[in-house]
């Protein structure tokens, strides 16, 4: 009987067809034994994994390709006992003590999760992706897959019934280059009919040199990757139990400073016609039981965003007219195509003084006598609580043209800070203009708000999505609304 071992080549650069890529290790199998110079690389057949599990890392100090004399930059390790998961973990606790912060693992899940989220590779993996089961909105699905039914919109989405809590990560590729979807996880996959609104944390792919990081609903970073998504790309999104990270093959791209919610569903929303998102891998701590997540009854429908549609009411100082203000980070350029959910303004939002805010700048009034403003920014559907902002935004523009269409009509209003985002659905009289003199004036949102010149209050809301941490102080809020 022959041994059973894998091919190894020491890879930077994209993944090679038919192979796989964890860290800087590129992987064949068993069942197809490669070329010595395929793919552009030279391989190196890996140890007996009959004998024990095989953790494999690639060492420093080398370029690729790995010598043909077969030395390479490869290490090997295996654990002392076949199939036994006790002595993965003992090997497994030794080489993290070896190269990184000491671990204690509970199960060879964890050890093997934790070896994968480090760039070491490890036999145990082979068989590690959970199954769940996908459920396809204007999708078809398999276990490992998820593809648009054929129409062009964010209308189409896929996602895991069951749950995650823990650490855990997901992988997946586009189907063909340049396919336009997100990929990650959501923690309330069915909140909002345009998909990707229930993004809370993901990877944003399009025919372009960039990519976008989604949370929460709203964009939080633009990453040029310098060349066109390919298919061969591998993805991940991962939760390591401290923040949530974002690779492109075994490139860090972006770590998150927002606070992570839990338990979260496996989550893509999938924009290109009949394309979509191929060998998905959801790695973690699997919920024992499916659980369904309620379709809010009334939810409004957001304004579909179209990558190559040219979005109207552009602020003046925006460099391209198919860039939309959000929150970008410093000398990120903003991408042609960003899938937000309408166009919208920036006001500051400040605490002193506490009155109707100056010029660029927001206020939400506070409870129980304090005169300061709130930050509370998910508490807009109590009564008596608004978000009060100025006609001027942040660029000195007067924006009454573009809110004024929305006063008087039944809304659903969207606030972004740094991508931490609220929705609400408001009545007729939740949107509501205030004048507290004929040279300052400007909007409010809210539940029984009462308002200069009328000063009566009414208006009821409903909040969609919760923010996940309250608003700061000092930082841009974007404003924007469509028509219910």
């Amino acid at each position: 009987m022959m041994a059973t071992s894998r091919p190894f080549a020491y890879n930077t650069g994209s993944t090679v067809s038919a192979t796989t890529q964890v860290g800087d290790l590129a992987i064949g199998t068993n069942e197809l034994p490669v070329s010595e110079g395929y793919g552009g690389l030279i391989w190196k057949n890996g140890p007996n994994e009959d004998l024990g599990y095989v953790i494999g890392y690639p060492q420093s100090g080398g370029t690729q390709p790995l010598p043909a004399s077969g030395t390479g930059f490869v290490q090997f390790w295996r654990s002392k006992v076949p199939g036994d998961d006790n002595s993965f973990i003992q090997l497994s606790e030794y080489i993290s003590r070896k190269y990184s912060t000491p671990q204690t693992f509970s199960s060879a899940t964890d050890a093997s999760v934790w070896l994968t989220n480090n760039g070491f590779w490890n036999s145990y993996v082979v068989s590690l992706c959970d199954s769940f089961t996908f459920i396809g909105n204007n999708a078809t699905t398999t276990t490992n897959s998820a593809i648009n039914d054929g129409t062009s919109g964010w209308d189409s989405s896929a996602y895991s019934l069951e749950t995650f809590t823990g650490p855990v990560s997901v992988t997946f590729q586009t189907s063909a280059n340049g396919n336009t979807l997100m990929g990650g996880f959501s923690y309330n996959p069915t909140s909002n009919p345009t998909t990707y609104l229930n993004t809370t944390y993901g990877i944003y792919t399009y025919g372009g040199d960039q990519i976008e990081i989604y949370e929460n609903g709203g964009q939080a970073a633009v990453i040029n990757v310098g060349t066109v998504v390919s298919s061969s790309d591998v993805w991940k999104v991962d939760y390591d139990g401290t923040s949530v990270k974002y690779y492109r093959n075994s490139t860090l791209l972006y770590t998150s400073t927002n606070a992570v919610t839990q338990p979260l569903h496996v989550f893509f929303p999938l924009f290109t016609p009949n394309e979509g998102a191929v060998n998905i891998c959801a790695i973690g701590t699997l919920s024992p039981t499916p659980t369904t997540t309620p379709t809010p009854t009334g939810t409004p429908v957001a304004a579909t965003p179209t990558p190559t549609a040219t979005i109207t009411e552009t602020p003046t100082n925006t460099p391209t007219v198919t860039s939309t203000p959000t929150t970008t980070p410093t000398n990120t350029p903003t991408p042609s195509t960003s899938p937000l959910p309408v166009t919208g303004y920036s006001f500051n939002l400040v605490a002193t003084p506490y009155n109707f805010p100056s010029s660029g700048n927001s206020i939400m009034n506070n409870t129980g006598g304090l005169n300061t403003g709130s930050t509370e920014i998910n508490v807009l559907a109590t009564g008596g609580r608004g978000f009060y902002f100025n006609s001027f935004d942040t660029d000195g523009i007067d924006r009454t043209s573009y809110y004024s269409t929305f006063t008087g009509q039944s809304v659903t209003i969207t606030f972004n800070q740094t991508g931490n985002t609220a929705i609400y659905s408001g009545d007729t009289n939740s949107f509501k203009y205030w004048e507290s003199s004929p040279t300052d004036n400007g909007f409010v949102f809210g539940a029984g708000i009462g308002a200069p010149p009328t000063n009566i209050p009414s208006g009821t809301a409903i909040l969609i999505q919760s923010a996940t941490t309250n608003y700061t102080i000092g930082f841009p809020v974007y404003v924007s609304l469509v028509v219910n």
